[in-house]
């Protein structure tokens, strides 16, 4: 027969198991049949026998052939295409067909009382056949149920056909194997003993029990596969009060996580009922015939404990067993009655329909124990059954490896043999069922009450996430760049920026405008033409005045100041209106206040971040001036109007820029959300506001800009008709979310890696180089070849793969330009830099007034461009100059600032015959700064205090190397904690970082160990050869003033603590840790010693893990330099337990012994 023929067996095992279909089609693999299966094969066979015995005198039949000769054919094959079915029974009808005046119905036999799914569909593919056949479909088939009864079913709805069609399609196109999908039809299929030895050896996610398709494919969309995988992405749920009573829901991820780390996991237990008598039960049956003819009773009373076997030998035996059951329990009316899954409660209610009696007090006391354990409790096994959680807790059954399909078969051979053996290992198996239900109970129990004489159970909480190794060093990777990537963009540098926050005081309100002393009085000329008419003004003798009260600089600071102005008035001869002098009104208005004190209300809003409340107190407290909060608000307003054409200068500036960032916020508007948006090129910012999120701004702003946009990928910005750069950061910071959320979706990981490998080349180039195009363009090769097999190439699988596959595809044209212009950086922070005074101001207030909003974003747009221009902005307000761009300020002598965009130690020296200046984004960069200039003074000018000269010069500086280290050895010769701090000293004014601390060698101990204190008692010391003693130690809190001292001048303090050589000081301390365990002396001559620490002791290992545990508790480096070197072997060569230790672990020899040395302590400091 033809290998692609499709057979009813093939259609079958498709309906239940994809997997098991494809094994038969390609793979014509039979399998080995299993013994339940092979029980209903031959009870199938007889059920057939006593059916057509019962009927053959009055129904004649033939073999295989539709001749409507016979009512009933037996096995019968038909054909049509490559649509087969073999071995089927068909009956006769009179229905017409192209037969003749007859058709056939499938008649098929059922091991059940009911259709199940694979009957229904081997009956929809028979009549499909047959309709081919003979040209009619058949109406109906005859279903022959196990218990005997006839029935005769509608052939209405073709199932077959999706699978037909499926299958037709692998035949075309042969797929991948099906994933493993384990289910209850699995313990009778053919091929369960291999896929469970293939989905062992792959760690399959599919043998954690109950799984469903859906889930499993849910989870391998995501590329998790394996249960090792699965573990790593577990997250702890919290319960919603929203769920009241629900149970909770079983979660794989932690069912997972306890295979792998062999732990018991709690949560949300559940506190099981108690008694002073508990019952345990449990029911053995057959269930095609609804039989229950065993029932197993365990009554535990403190502790002593009895068992009732109510054995049924055949069905009328049924309700004796049951009569004696009820007369049990009810002599027990209080206790609980224990049981483990939903099928002895259902059992219970179908003896008390059948044999009567009131079981309503015996289920409300009946507790499922799997109830306390599904979503609560989760045991490291594959499922929930009784048997696999027993096992693992110990508790085993005489006869391992029976199941309950075991006992079904066993007891239909009890049926035909009545062997006593037989049953009494049915009896002793439901017994043991009962007793290892009570252990399961009183573990269950303690786990409740948190009872410590359980061992590995934990209660979930909330785990760092583990990534794979290359997904971790991605994200570590990804992590620096982000980091890294804030930056003064006219350097064309990848840099590192500062948040800084502003503290904002409390609310306070004032009222009233008092008199002020006057503290100069000035006249001013008359107005002399009419704003009206423009014609010549008349003199007047009627006199004006206004008193301005503002605030000015001076050397000692700011100070309040009080000026009369008066004059005489004009009037116009035409109109008879007079008007004061010009300079007593501003917009023809009288004003009471000067611009300084506008400035500095202005300059209290913005940077100080202060309320007008605050800032009503704070004039008044300081200065004696007393505004109203209303008077405050109008002018800041004014302010805010007096430089509306300066943003309009601003923006025409920035229109004229190779680039702009864009950027968008929200906001909440008196309870309303709206949006900020800003553009910025870096030297000039400007904000927006607008009701939506809708880009009509963007289009606005950006009208016929033809230089290069930067922003993030909200799609608005798209349809901006100029080059496009959008912002990596963004990308790589979505990247490494989903590669933590989806640790182990190994086909995304590679597309991460394959990413990685295409860009930090480019952005170390950037570092090196900077925005440079003809250091850059190279890469565009790199890039097409990228895209080429990894985007345009590629068919994934994984959703999240899928989905970056697209976006990448999306935005070819726009992720990349930086490549390809000189200056056009490839992040967007200088928006976000832009944006952050506004997010700081959001999360103090909350909320912004609508009154007001408009005149807060001009002002925040002129101080945001003063600082990215480094001019400061209180000065600029006060000077009544409306072009940044040439204003100047005033110099100090020098000058110190910290400014965002330059990396943890660059920094910025410019000396000019008019002002020092010292810039730096860190404490750590102005310091190394100072030392370049402490470097530039002549030498003895610290000491002497003499003169000093230094020439004008521009230096721009960051260290080449970020790990710059030197070696202090305090083993061989001691030093005092002076010393040490002196030495740190010099290692700052070299500008170095890492203090490499060597602490332990054969000649001495020098750090203080709390749990092994012969260290230093012993260890710390030597004798010379003239008899004399020499050593010393750090106690913990020498080291500790060490470490902030090193601190203050940025110094990282590297610990060495020396293995396994180089280790005689510890031994001569401890013996034990040596090979021979001989006693020693601490090391005298330099030079390489034979004894080392014994990699064949288990206790060294714990020696170590102690020293440290407290190391690391002291220092806080990330590393610990460990030495490793000139470490002899000869002591290993001819120690017992070293050469045991190298037998036990598959090493090759003393050298590979070290390595295991070396590698196990750095597991442990991981």
């Amino acid at each position: 027969m033809n290998k692609n023929n499709l057979t009813e067996d093939i259609i079958t095992a498709h309906a239940v198991c994809k997997r098991k279909s494809f094994k038969i089609l390609f793979e014509h693999d039979i399998g080995k049949e299993q013994n339940y299966a092979a029980f209903l094969r031959e009870r199938k066979q007889d059920i057939e026998l006593q059916f057509f015995q019962s009927r053959i005198k009055c129904l004649p039949f033939v073999s295989d052939k539709l001749e409507g000769k016979a009512e009933i054919i037996l096995n019968a094959t038909i054909k049509t295409g490559s649509l087969v079915v073999k071995n089927t029974h068909l009956q006769k009808c009179e229905t017409e067909s192209m037969l003749g005046c007859f058709s056939y119905e499938p008649l098929i036999f059922s091991l059940s009382n009911n259709l199940k799914i694979e009957d229904r569909t081997i009956l929809s593919y028979i009549g499909h056949v047959l309709h081919k056949v003979q040209g009619v479909k058949p109406k109906k088939a005859v279903v022959v149920f196990v218990d005997g009864s006839i029935k005769s079913t509608t052939l209405n709805k073709d199932i077959h056909f999706p699978i037909i069609n499926e299958l037709k399609e692998w035949i075309n196109s042969k797929p991948e194997l099906p994933s493993y999908s384990f289910k209850k039809h699995c313990s009778l299929c053919q091929f369960e003993q291999s896929c469970l030895t293939e989905a062992e050896k792959e760690d399959s996610i599919s043998l954690l029990g109950n799984m469903s398709p859906k889930v499993q494919k849910k989870f391998e969309s995501k590329g998790i596969f394996t249960i090792k995988q699965l573990s790593y992405i577990y997250k702890p749920r919290g319960r919603s009060k929203h769920w009241g009573d629900r149970e909770p829901t079983h979660q794989y991820e932690l069912q997972a996580l306890a295979l792998r780390t062999k732990e018991i996991y709690t949560t949300d237990l559940l506190e099981l009922p108690k008694g002073d008598v508990e019952i345990f039960i449990d029911i053995e049956s057959i269930p095609e015939q609804r039989f229950h003819y065993l029932i197993g009773i365990l009554i535990a009373k403190h502790d002593t404990q009895q068992f009732y076997s109510l054995w049924a030998d055949d069905v009328s035996e049924e309700i004796k067993i049951w009569e004696r059951f009820i007369e049990i329990i009810n002599s027990y009316p209080l206790s609980p009655i224990f049981h483990y899954g939903s099928y002895d409660k259902k059992a219970i209610k179908e003896l008390a329909g059948r044999h009567g009696g009131n079981v309503d007090d015996i289920t409300a006391r009946l507790c499922n124990v799997n109830k306390y354990l599904y979503g609560r409790i989760y045991f490291p096994t594959r499922t929930n059954g009784l048997k696999d959680i027993c096992n693992y807790l110990g508790f085993s059954w005489t006869e391992k490896g029976m199941s309950g399909l075991d006992s079904i078969v066993r007891r239909y051979n009890y049926d035909k043999t009545h062997y006593e053996t037989i049953k009494n290992d049915l009896a002793l198996y439901n017994q043991e069922d009962c007793v290892n239900l009570k252990k399961l109970k009183n573990i269950v129990s303690a786990i409740c009450l948190h009872n410590s004489v359980i061992p590995n159970v934990k209660a979930v909480n909330n785990k760092d996430q583990l990534l794979s190794p290359d997904g971790s060093q991605v994200v570590n990777d990804f992590s620096i760049l982000i980091k890294s990537a804030h930056g003064k963009y006219e350097q064309s540098k990848i840099t590192l920026g500062k948040k800084h926050k502003k503290k904002v005081g409390n609310k306070s309100n004032t009222l009233t405008i008092p008199k002020s002393k006057i503290d100069k009085v000035v006249r001013v000329p008359r107005k002399r033409v009419c704003p009206v008419h423009h014609r010549a003004l008349i003199p007047t003798e009627l006199k004006a005045e206004n008193i301005i009260i503002d605030l000015v600089c001076t050397p000692k600071g700011i100070k309040k100041t009080t000026i009369k102005y008066w004059g005489y008035k004009a009037r116009c001869p035409y109109s008879s209106n007079r008007y004061n002098p010009t300079s007593m009104t501003k917009n023809g208005k009288n004003t009471k206040y000067g611009e300084g004190l506008k400035a500095w209300i202005a300059y209290q809003r913005m940077v100080m971040r202060l309320p007008f409340r605050k800032i009503t107190q704070l004039l008044e407290d300081t200065f004696g001036i007393v505004i109203s909060n209303g008077g405050i608000n109008v002018l800041f307003k004014s302010v805010s109007n007096d430089y509306i054409k300066a943003e309009k200068v601003i923006l025409k500036a920035m229109l004229q820029s190779s680039k702009i960032h864009a950027d968008e916020t929200l906001v909440n508007i008196q309870g309303k959300n709206q949006y900020v948006w800003v553009f910025t090129d870096g030297d000039h910012v400007i904000f927006r506001l607008t009701e939506t999120r809708d880009s009509i701004i963007v289009h606005q702003v950006l009208k016929g800009y033809k230089g290069v946009l930067i922003s993030d990928f909200f799609s608005g910005y798209d349809a901006v008709e100029c080059h496009q750069q959008k912002c990596w950061i963004h990308l790589i910071r979505d990247i490494n979310e989903d590669i933590r959320k989806y640790p182990f979706d190994l086909e995304y990981e590679l597309f991460v890696l394959a990413l990685r490998e295409l860009i930090m080349p480019i952005f170390d180039a950037v570092e090196k180089y900077g925005l440079k195009k003809r250091n850059l363009n190279k890469f565009q090769k790199e890039v097409e070849k990228f895209y080429k097999k990894n985007i345009d190439d590629q068919v994934y699988k994984s959703d999240n793969t899928k989905k970056y596959q697209k976006r990448f595809s999306r935005y070819r044209s726009s992720l990349f330009v930086f490549l390809e212009h000189d200056g056009i950086p490839w992040n967007n922070n200088m928006a976000e830099r832009a944006l952050r005074h506004l997010a700081v101001q959001r999360k103090i207030s909350g909320s912004f007034f609508v009154s007001g909003m408009t005149s807060y974003l001009i002002l925040l747009g002129i101080m945001q461009t003063c600082r990215f221009q480094n001019k400061p902005f209180l000065e600029f307000l006060m000077s009544e100059e409306k072009d940044i761009n040439t204003f100047k300020g005033k110099k100090n002598i020098i000058r110190l600032s910290k400014i965002e965009g330059l990396k943890d130690e660059e920094y910025q020296l410019e000396i000019t015959k008019e002002q020092l200046h010292l810039s730096a984004s860190s404490n750590v960069g102005l310091m190394r700064g100072i030392q370049t200039l402490r470097q530039l003074l002549p030498a003895g000018y610290e000491d002497k205090g003499v003169v000093a000269k230094i020439p004008c010069l521009k230096i721009h500086d960051f260290p080449r190397f970020s790990w710059r280290g030197m070696l202090l050895d305090c083993c061989r010769h001691f030093m005092k904690k002076e010393f040490v701090m002196r030495y740190i000293d010099l290692l700052a004014y070299h500008k170095m970082n890492v203090l490499h601390w060597h602490l332990t060698e054969d000649q001495g101990w020098r750090i203080e160990i709390d749990k092994y204190p012969k260290l230093t008692e012993i260890g710390a010391w030597r004798t010379e050869k003239d008899g004399s003693k020499y050593g010393g130690f750090y106690n913990k809190e020498d080291i500790k003033e060490i470490l902030a001292y090193a601190k203050t001048r940025h110094i990282t303090v590297v610990p060495e603590i020396e293995f396994p050589g180089h280790s005689v000081a510890a031994i001569a301390s401890y013996p034990h840790l040596s090979c021979t365990g001989d006693s020693i002396n601490v090391g005298t001559d330099w030079g390489v010693y034979k004894d080392i620490y014994c990699a064949g002791n288990d206790t060294v290992f714990a020696f170590m893990e102690d020293v440290l545990t407290e190391v690391m508790e002291l220092f806080p480096s990330k590393y610990i330099h460990i030495g490793g070197d000139e470490a002899p072997k000869y002591r290993w060569e001819h120690c017992k337990k070293c050469q045991q230790r190298i037998k036990e672990e598959n090493l090759h020899d003393e050298h590979e012994l070290q390595s295991y040395f070396i590698t196990r302590i750095e597991k442990y400091l991981r």
